[in-house]
């Protein structure tokens, strides 16, 4: 399973990271983020031998004494993909995701998850000044602000500020739109922030690959969306009518049903 993790600023991503690594065995990659980068493209660089750096290592035990590992950061998403693979059998968290082309690489695979942080302006805001050890000043509030809009945007009225590698082309909120689940961070006590991580719980493999109920109640959804049914509803006087619409989907089971996806030829389930 590889879950990907985006969000603004402060919003409690290496968090997310560390409660999946200390608690679910995961190991955290992440992805270089240079000054004024843009999109990744396809474009690998072989003339880089160390293309990402990581050492040996042992499946990791999901118990409270496992560290994030800071150790395995890659240059592009090709590269972190590329690691994934040859690791097929480990659990991953990739942090660092910025643009639509990075999950564009990642979301044909099916062990795929893209998660997205959230937390109220001013609780990052509190976050921020503590990581960067500043006063709380109308300055700092500003400035802070002007990042979040860089980060999030790729826009922003005040530019002085300096960007600081988190500039992207199309901004993060662009990239938090196709996340498959939403995450709201709006706690600074850690412990209920791990709490509610434990209630929605995330390495649910329904997440990747739905069960055949979800399945087809899915499909039920998608039927519903070719609805149109109108009829004239006489209340409560004949005179007055309202006009209503229903959408009702339905998949009868009972009938061979033609569907398609890829999986080993040797084994059905």
């Amino acid at each position: 399973m590889l879950i990907g993790i985006c969000g603004p600023l402060c919003s409690g991503k290496n968090t997310l990271a560390h409660y999946l690594v200390k608690f679910h065995g995961f190991i955290h990659l992440k992805l270089e983020r240079k000054p004024g980068h843009k999109p990744l493209t396809n474009n690998n660089n072989n003339n880089n031998n160390n293309s990402y750096t990581h050492q040996d290592h042992k499946t990791p035990t999901c118990t409270p004494t496992s560290t994030v590992s800071s150790n395995l950061i890659f240059h592009t998403a090709e590269d972190a993909l590329n690691y994934v693979m040859k690791n097929w059998t480990l659990n991953f968290v990739l942090t660092s995701i910025s643009t639509i082309a990075q999950v564009d690489i990642f979301r044909k695979r099916p062990f795929w998850l893209l998660l997205s942080v959230e937390a109220p302006l001013l609780v990052r805001y509190h976050r921020w000044c503590e990581k960067h050890s500043v006063d709380n000043s109308f300055d700092m509030l500003n400035t802070f602000i002007a990042q979040d809009d860089l980060n999030s945007f790729a826009y922003s009225v005040n530019h002085k500020v300096q960007t600081q590698g988190l500039v992207t082309s199309e901004g993060v909120k662009k990239v938090m739109c196709v996340a498959a689940l939403r995450i709201v961070n709006a706690s600074n006590n850690i412990k209920i922030f791990w709490k509610h991580l434990e209630g929605i719980d995330i390495v649910n493999k329904e997440r990747v690959r739905p069960s055949w109920d979800t399945y087809f109640m899915r499909l039920c959804d998608l039927a519903a969306t070719r609805s149109n049914c109108k009829f004239k509803s006489f209340f409560p006087l004949p005179s007055v009518y309202l006009l209503m619409v229903r959408t009702i989907g339905m998949i009868l089971l009972t009938i061979i049903f033609f569907h398609s996806f890829c999986g080993p030829y040797y084994y059905y389930y």
